[in-house]
């Protein structure tokens, strides 16, 4: 038994090494380059902004070769990554990346302007196109493995991958439609999105998300980081919404207090966001008891969608507090 699920554990290592292997192809169409590592916000002016020594902190898997043992919630934690690394997925090749990118890689930015909205949560997109690609290339590997069928401590994983496949498909079709838009306003004058910009003070911490609305399916891009002394948060969603949750969605980043912008961006991070990281000062006060705290909260809602959905919602928890760290 103990031999099986060694077995097993060492194919999925495989499988996830040799996919996180793949080089992947420039997402645009017509484009047969090879993408490079793209930033989903900028190094440059803003991810820099809070980074220390070149390192920021993001919510990682541990290796896959440390996971026997464990239960779901130990098998991430805060790792220390280089700013070269941070928030990236290979999304473009290296002359669409400057082609496209390159109005929010000239600063000052103007948050006023449509293009720099769009251009930011068109980014926001192709990584999560990315991000959705090779996990179905991972869990479509994995229910293909004669090794991990014929081995029984791996039922449960195969189930998993095979629900989570049907999942990330459909999810796939809709960034494909999603796509389609972005690329009409990015080639024309049209206009299929509108935007709100907020300023708050600074909050050390950055967040690329995309909410999918309940009752229309509408999704909304959400992009959070600092710059110029401040935390800028960017949304991005359908023009002329009717949508009630998109437009409560919107009120609920409007107006905060520092108290309830903590709370507010505390939640979003632990429960709605995939994608966001803290800088080394964020981390540090955190001790390891609040980590794990963090993380157990962050897990045990995985699958969890009210309060993903529940926009009243708050986390007990503020990763803010300078308290943390006791």
């Amino acid at each position: 038994m103990g031999k099986d699920k060694k077995k097993g554990e060492k194919i999925l290592a495989g499988i996830n090494r040799n996919v996180k292997a793949i080089q992947w192809d420039c997402l645009i169409e017509e484009c047969s380059e090879k993408a490079i590592n793209s930033h989903i916000l900028q190094k440059n002016g803003v991810l820099s902004n809070i980074e220390s020594s070149g390192h920021i902190y993001e919510i990682k898997p541990i290796d896959v070769f440390k996971w026997t043992g464990k239960n779901f919630g130990s098998i991430t934690a805060f790792k220390k990554i280089g700013l070269n690394q941070a928030h990236s997925y290979p999304t473009l090749c290296n002359q669409h990346d400057t082609d496209i990118f390159l109005p929010i890689e000239t600063h000052p930015l103007d948050f006023n302007e449509y293009q720099i909205n769009l251009l930011f949560a068109f980014r926001t997109l192709l990584s999560m196109i990315r991000k959705e690609q090779i996990i179905k290339e991972r869990e479509t590997r994995t229910i293909n493995s004669a090794i991990l069928k014929s081995n029984p401590n791996t039922v449960s994983a195969l189930q998993y991958s095979k629900q989570n496949l049907i999942v990330i498909e459909e999810l796939l079709k809709s960034r494909n439609k999603e796509f389609s838009k972005f690329k009409v306003d990015l080639e024309s004058e049209n206009k299929n999105f509108d935007f709100i910009s907020l300023s708050y003070p600074l909050k050390e911490a950055y967040a690329s998300s995309i909410h999918i609305s309940p009752n229309k399916l509408e999704s909304i891009y959400t992009n959070i980081f600092p710059y110029e002394g401040k935390s800028k948060i960017l949304i991005f969603y359908p023009i002329n919404t009717t949508d009630k949750w998109t437009l409560e969605y919107l009120e609920s980043w409007k107006s905060l207090n520092e108290n309830e912008l903590e709370m507010r961006l505390s939640t979003h991070l632990i429960m709605q966001c995939e994608n966001w990281g803290i800088s080394e000062k964020v981390y540090e006060n955190l001790s390891i008891e609040k980590q794990k705290d963090l993380i157990k909260i962050s897990q045990n809602n995985l699958f969890n969608m009210y309060p993903k959905l529940d926009l009243k919602y708050r986390v007990d928890f503020n990763l803010f507090n300078e308290e943390n760290a006791t």
